[in-house]
Parts: C-alpha cells; sequence; structure tokens
C-alpha cells in the first residue's frame, strides 16, 4: 500500500513531465503512469476507459463516488486551508489594506494539507472512468493546490492542461485549434466552454471547470507577476461570447488585483468598485468597500471616499474597522461644524465610553490621540496614549505605536526621562518599525542621559534639603517619610518596639533603646545611650568580632 501511496503522489507530476502540450485541444489523452512492480498487473479505472462502455448505472456510479469519495473531501480541505488563512490574518486599518484578507505565504504554510488534496486529487482521477463529469473539476484543485503552495510553474501547467484537453469538440472532430474563429458565425475569436444554460442541467451538474482553469490561468500569471500575460488573458476572455456572465465579476478582480501589485490605484479602484458582487459575505465586502475608500482618498475623492468608508461601516461586524471607518468618515464629512477635528474627537470618546466597543478602548484613544495631534494639543495626546496602553491587552503593535507616539512627544519636550521609559518599552521587533536602528542608537543615548540627569537631580535635592535650617530639614524630612510610608502601604507613625532586658530585669523596668535623651540629643551622638546599647547586644548575642 505504501508503494501505491508513493505512486499516486508522483502522477501529476509524471503527467506534467511525459505530457506534451501542444497549441491544439486533444481528442482524447492518456494518463503516462509508471506504476509499481507489485501493482504491475493491476488494471486502474482510468484504463479502462479506452474500451469500457460508458453506460448510464457505470456514469451515474462513477461520478457519484468520484464526487463524494474523493472530490468533496479534497474541496473541502481545499476550503479549510483558505480558511484558516484568513482567520490567522491581521488588518492594520491604519494602513492601505491588502487586496484579500489572506496570502498565498500563509496557505503555504499548510504544505501537509495540499499535498493531502494533490494525492486526494489524484486518487480520484486515476482510480476513476475519465469520462465522468469530475475528472475536470480533480485537475482544478490540483491546480488550486499547487496555487497556494506558491508552486506557480506547475499551477499554470495544469491549467494550460485543462485548457488543452477539455476544449469542447464534436464527435467526429479530431483536433481543434484553441482560440479559432472557426465556430464563430461573426468571426469572433472563442476561447472560452460554452455552458448549458438548462435549469434541470444546472441544477444536477457543476459547470465545466475549463472556463474557471482560465480565469485561475489569468490569477496565477498575476501572482507570479507576469503582468501583461495577466491583462491579455482577461481581455480575450471578457470579449469571448462564449465566457459565462457569471464569471465576469470575477475578471474585474483579477485585474483590479493586478492593478493593485502595481500600485496603479485608479484603475485598480475601477475594477474593484466592479468586483464588489464577489465578496462572499458581508464582512468581506465591508473589507473590500474600506479598502476601496481608502483607494478614493490616495486618489483625492473625499466625498466617494466618506461614501465607501460609510457603507463599510454599515455592512461590518467587525468593530474595529467600524471604528476606524467612522474616524475617517467624520475626517472627510466635515458638515456644518466649524471644528470638524474636535468633533471627531468628541465622537470617539464617547464610543469610548459605550458597552458596545468594550474591549477596545485602546483604538478609540489611540485614534484620538491622533486627533489630539492634529489638533496641536500635546498634553491631551499624551494622556489618551497613555490611556490607550493601559486599556490594551491583546494588541502588542498598537501598543508599541503608542509608546513610540509618546516617546517622541517626550523627546521633542526634553522630557528624556520620560522618553527613555517609553523607548525601552519598544518591541524593536515589530515589523511594522522601519527605523529600529535609528530607534536603537536613540534608546542607548537616553538611557546614559537618564544616569546622568539622576545623579544631577539627586545631588541638587540632597544639597538643596542640606541647605535648610534644621527646624525646616526635620519637618521636611517627616513628610517625607509619611509619604513614603503612605505609598508603601504603611502606617505613617509606627512606635518603636520596646526592647526586652536581657539583664534579668522586667520589659517594664527597661526604657526604649533609642529613646530620646534629654535636650534631644541624638543616638549615636549620645555616649551613654550608644554604651547602654552595646551591652544590650553583648548581653543577648555575647562578645562577636567586627565582620
Amino acid at each position: 500500500m505504501h508503494v501505491f501511496s508513493s505512486f499516486l503522489r508522483w502522477v501529476p507530476v509524471g503527467l506534467l513531465l511525459g505530457l506534451f502540450l501542444p497549441v491544439m485541444a486533444q481528442p482524447d489523452y492518456r494518463l503516462p503512469l509508471h506504476k509499481p512492480e507489485k501493482y504491475r498487473d493491476k488494471e486502474l479505472g482510468a484504463e479502462r476507459t479506452e474500451y469500457k462502455k460508458f453506460t448510464l448505472p457505470r456514469r451515474l456510479f462513477q461520478g457519484m463516488i468520484t464526487h463524494y469519495n474523493y472530490y468533496y473531501n479534497a474541496q473541502t480541505k481545499m476550503e479549510a486551508i483558505v480558511q484558516k488563512a484568513k482567520a490567522n490574518h491581521r488588518d492594520d486599518y491604519t494602513e492601505l489594506l491588502p487586496f484579500y484578507n489572506y496570502s498565498t505565504a500563509q496557505t503555504v504554510a499548510d504544505s501537509a494539507e495540499l499535498d493531502s488534496i494533490l494525492y486526494k486529487a489524484t486518487a480520484g482521477i486515476v482510480l476513476h472512468d475519465l469520462r465522468n463529469s469530475y475528472i475536470d473539476n480533480l485537475y482544478l484543485l490540483i491546480g488550486k493546490a499547487y496555487f497556494f503552495w506558491e508552486k506557480f510553474d506547475s499551477a499554470h501547467r495544469i491549467f494550460q492542461f485543462i485548457n488543452y484537453n477539455f476544449f469542447p469538440k464534436g464527435k467526429d472532430e479530431y483536433q481543434i485549434v484553441v482560440g479559432s474563429n472557426s465556430r464563430s458565425e461573426k468571426g469572433l475569436l472563442q476561447i472560452a466552454t460554452k455552458e448549458n444554460k438548462n435549469i434541470i442541467h444546472r441544477a444536477f451538474s457543476k459547470p465545466p471547470s475549463r472556463n474557471e482553469a482560465l480565469l485561475w490561468l489569468a490569477k496565477t500569471y498575476a501572482e507570479d507577476n507576469l503582468y501583461a500575460e495577466a491583462y491579455t488573458l482577461v481581455n480575450l476572455l471578457r470579449k469571448d461570447p462564449l465566457f459565462p456572465a457569471r464569471l465576469h465579476p470575477h475578471l474585474d478582480e483579477v485585474l483590479a488585483y493586478t492593478f493593485y501589485k502595481q500600485q496603479q490605484w485608479d484603475s485598480t479602484a475601477f475594477y474593484l468598485n466592479r468586483a464588489l458582487v464577489n465578496a462572499p459575505n458581508k464582512t468581506e465586502l465591508a473589507r473590500w468597500e474600506y479598502l476601496l475608500a481608502q483607494l478614493y482618498t490616495l486618489l483625492q475623492r473625499p466625498e466617494a471616499a466618506a461614501a465607501m468608508y460609510n457603507k463599510a461601516k454599515n455592512h461590518t461586524t467587525d468593530p474595529v474597522l467600524y471604528i476606524h471607518a467612522r474616524i475617517y468618515e467624520a475626517q472627510l464629512v466635515h458638515g456644518s461644524n466649524t471644528d470638524p477635528l474636535q468633533q471627531t474627537l468628541t465622537e470617539l470618546l464617547q464610543l469610548s465610553r459605550k458597552e458596545r466597543f468594550d474591549g477596545y478602548e485602546d483604538i478609540l484613544y489611540h485614534a484620538a490621540a491622533g486627533i489630539a495631534l492634529q489638533k496641536k494639543d500635546t498634553a491631551l495626546a499624551r494622556s489618551l496614549y497613555e490611556k490607550s496602553n493601559r486599556y490594551n491587552q491583546e494588541r502588542p503593535s498598537l501598543k508599541n505605536k503608542s509608546f513610540l507616539q509618546l516617546a517622541d512627544l517626550a523627546y521633542r519636550q526634553r522630557d528624556y526621562a520620560y522618553a527613555a521609559g517609553c523607548y525601552d518599552s519598544l518591541n524593536l521587533s515589530d515589523p511594522n518599525l522601519t527605523n529600529t536602528a535609528q530607534l536603537e542608537q536613540r534608546k542607548a543615548m537616553l538611557q546614559q542621559l537618564v544616569q546622568h540627569i539622576a545623579v544631577v537631580h539627586r545631588e541638587d535635592s540632597l544639597q538643596a534639603v542640606a541647605a535648610l535650617p534644621e527646624k525646616e530639614r526635620s519637618e521636611y524630612l517627616r513628610k517625607l517619610v509619611k509619604q513614603l510610608r503612605r505609598q508603601r502601604g504603611l502606617k505613617e507613625e509606627e512606635p518603636f518596639a520596646t526592647p526586652v532586658s536581657f539583664a534579668g530585669g522586667t520589659q517594664g523596668q527597661e526604657q526604649p533603646l533609642f529613646a530620646t535623651a534629654a535636650g534631644g540629643t541624638w543616638y549615636f551622638n549620645n555616649p551613654q545611650q550608644k554604651a547602654r546599647g552595646l551591652n544590650e547586644f553583648r548581653a543577648r548575642w555575647g562578645k562577636r568580632p567586627n565582620i
């Protein structure tokens, strides 16, 4: 069984290496299987395709087994990989969002599951009749698995294999040139597969995967930075009268992604707006609307940006996106208020007190601090950044930003001790920090500077206390002691314990060791008290060396 499993794993590679892909569609194709010796005489389902009649019972049985035992399981694994990548993705709504809420850099981490998809899809192909209606779907899954594994060359070859070998042809046609206009009455170039629009057919069968394979081929070009190829293929499909209308929004999505990767914001916004219908749910729709609003902001179209922020705010179920959409919408829509920044600041502080946003106070206070900085109210900004950090329990990147802002503010205000503490609290391994070398240098410099400042401050304080008259100095020290004890949670005054007599007397007959002598002389300046203390010590502990 182990040998056969290894054989199944290598079938896609053998297929790609052993199959010459010409520019013409093939009337049929044979898998170049190289079976292990143990299974040399065992005939697989795919090998029976050539001579076994494809009767209705066989068609139903092969389709059902291929679908539920292989295609369904592989497709479920594929969806789980993408959902896991989406769940691990974290958006920073203060920066331009990535186009997708996942990336192939995340899906490639699930290489074991992707390999399992390749194994299951390949087994579904070689173990069953190649004429059943799920073979092309399994090949499409193989291509997607390579795509999410970042093996774009292999993905390209699989999608091209589907393109050439599943091109529709008549019963007596031996070969058809892909991209021929020979079938078109108007002489238009046709490369897509015409789909059966019959309601019953659509209800009980999946559409052919070839059109989707062409779409994924264009997406592979875009992901692999082959932008010219992506443009060309998308434009060909858009003009093809046979390409199904249901997939046209996906063409807009591919074009939007291609332009996004090239930072052509105007074209990205145009096609993304047309591709919004592709969003699988309201959460992802709101995310794309937020991205579209950011693009409109970059293009200096504030009214369109504000409208998209409003749509994103109304569609989202994510409180973080809602907060940022409301912030940026408020900044764009000034209304009749003469001070829009103050209006936005007031709204943010009001939101922070609402129960709905419990757990998101750190985001609100951070955003409010940014507004305070725009108003040049640095004192309020510092206070709000500190509040943001106090509430922040699970967003280390946001806390890092707050500490950096606090450090920079304090540094500019020459509050070097506070700035040093904030720089010391920074996590310099945060990938969002770009100038880490400069921060390291400033942090080390401030640590040395603060040490010298502390020495100067301590010496100045000691000299100032020493210069006070004795009565004022004593009163100052007494208040200082009370303050320090209060800070530590101790009683303000704690009487000395009455020492125990070790000379045979009772406790009531002894005087406190540190009792104030006549004239208020301090203990260490009173020879009699010092002598008594020494005797008490020797009575209890005996003579001990001075070590």
